[in-house]
């Protein structure tokens, strides 16, 4: 074959390859259409297949943006939900008719949402056991027995992810999807039953349905937050699955606390994958206010954890903001705990050796209290890392703000002693300067340099040391806006300050 042929049989074998794949876009294109129609048109007769239930499962995979398919998704769930509440609870129970608890009122938290979904499945447990305990006693007969979840909810999530938490944990291949609205309308039947035997059982059937129904949506999503990890339709499936009253509230008992208590484990492998996902962040403070609702909670260990946490990012980046503006929020709550703790531990002490009640240790942040301060070697420590994180980083912003905090916020803000406040300010000055001879064009150390300065001498110290800091803050800026020109109305705001407060004398 001659180079001219040669090279118009690779033309031609391209051509076909552009065309194969170009056809294959399109089929995928046409599926997905058809089955984002399919999902729109059973959403408005209101009345949704199972067919058109499964049909979401690889558009999904392939799109996970689509809202409508998860909005189809949440429909046979909540339908599925409304079956198992509306079922009559035993007669028996309580002398008379059983009831469920009433939902929560609109707009209530997640950890509100969480409690009551709690109470509904208990106090529906709580009926069929003893319909059961009472069918075995008499003889009536066997009732109808939901099978035991699996043991991926027993304190893991029910998403087929497993015990590695890195990168993701792994699921299965494919998803059973349940069929709701069928097994809804067989449990209303059996329901009709007139003995307490009949109703735990019809009961029992609906919950294994609704609770097969919800972990294949929780091993859908997160076979998607796989694929695409920002998909935010996803991502709000999920918080759904997790706290949508109308569905969770179905589940048998003990389903969701172990899904609760396991999910951080999701948002802490994402965040493995890519620190800056903030949607991982935002899940992860979500589900942590529905762990607020879970029975025995213990809101110490849980900030603890997250402390923990966040360390561990930032150690691992010290670019990871989410992580440093998270740390600001907990870091309090644990020096206040461990304070409240040693101070408890004292008090039972004092009351030991005295023989009498001990001093009362009840506190909290109520009244819009500001947070507790940071001790004095916690808040030191805390100085060293940010340290340590701006001279490895000078232009690192989150660390930056993080350190203006820990100096004029940890401390107790207005409440700290002013003396005490100045000598950190004018101790962190002294760094920053030191990091200024090295690093000249660090534009933040110079931000950072002039509003140390400033809040120095707003605190004290002689009329001569105030006008030195202020003429030296305004030197600061000035070289600022050199350095950082698209910003300077921002630096022409805080020179004005500093100006007038040279004009007042400090």
């Amino acid at each position: 074959m001659s180079p001219t042929g040669s090279m118009h049989g690779v033309r031609r074998s391209r051509t076909a390859a552009e065309a194969a794949e170009a056809a294959a876009a399109a089929a995928h294109a046409a599926g997905l259409h058809a089955a984002t129609k399919a999902a729109l048109a059973a959403r408005l007769r209101r009345s949704i297949d199972p067919a058109d239930v499964a049909a979401t499962v690889r558009a999904l995979e392939a799109n996970p943006d689509e809202y409508s398919l998860w909005a189809l998704r949440y429909d046979a769930l909540a339908a599925a939900g409304a079956a198992v509440l509306a079922l009559p609870l035993p007669r028996g129970v309580g002398g008379g008719e059983g009831r469920t608890p009433l939902p929560p009122p609109a707009g209530a938290g997640e950890a509100v949402r969480v409690a009551a979904a709690l109470r509904a499945s208990a106090a529906r447990h709580a009926a069929c056991a003893a319909a059961e305990a009472a069918a075995a006693a008499t003889g009536e007969g066997a009732t109808t027995r939901a099978a035991p979840l699996d043991k991926t909810t027993d304190g893991v999530a029910p998403n087929g992810c497993g015990a590695a938490p890195s990168p993701l944990p792994p699921s299965p291949a494919d998803a059973v999807d349940a069929t709701p609205p069928a097994a809804a309308a067989a449990a209303a039947a059996a329901a009709a039953a007139d003995s307490d035997a009949a109703r735990a059982g019809a009961i029992r059937s609906a919950e294994t349905t609704l609770a097969a129904a919800w972990k294949a949506d929780l091993t859908l999503t997160t076979r998607c937050l796989r694929q695409q990890p920002k998909s935010y339709p996803t991502w709000q499936h999920r918080i759904a699955l997790l706290s949508a009253h109308d569905v969770v509230a179905g589940l048998p008992a003990g389903a969701l606390p172990a899904a609760i208590a396991a999910e951080a484990r999701l948002s802490e492998a994402l965040l493995a994958a890519d620190a800056r996902n903030f949607h991982g962040w935002a899940h992860r403070l979500r589900t942590a206010s529905m762990a607020a609702g879970l029975p025995g909670h213990d809101p110490a260990a849980a900030d603890a954890a997250d402390e923990a946490f966040t360390r561990g990012c930032i150690d691992a980046d010290f670019t990871n903001y989410s992580a440093w503006h998270r740390r600001s929020v907990v870091l309090p709550r644990v020096a206040a705990a461990a304070a409240a703790a040693a101070a408890a531990a004292a008090a039972a002490a004092a009351a030991t050796a005295g023989g009498g009640k001990g001093a009362s240790t009840h506190g909290g942040e109520g009244g819009g209290a500001p947070p507790p301060a940071l001790p004095p070697t916690v808040r030191a420590a805390e100085l060293a890392l940010v340290r340590d994180a701006v001279w490895t980083e000078p232009a690192l912003e989150s660390a930056w703000v993080y350190h203006r905090w820990l100096v004029f916020a940890a401390g107790g803000g207005a409440a700290e002693d002013p003396a005490a406040a100045r000598a950190v300010a004018l101790a962190e000055a002294a760094a920053v300067r030191a990091l200024l001879d090295v690093e000249a064009d660090a534009v933040f150390a110079w931000r950072a340099l002039a509003g140390l300065l400033v809040g120095a001498a707003g605190d004290g110290g002689d009329g001569a040391a105030r006008a030195g800091e202020l003429a030296e803050a305004a030197d600061a800026l000035t070289r600022a806006a050199a350095l950082d020109p698209l910003r300077k109305g921002l630096y022409a705001d805080l020179l004005a300050d500093v100006r007038a407060r040279q004009a007042r004398g400090g």
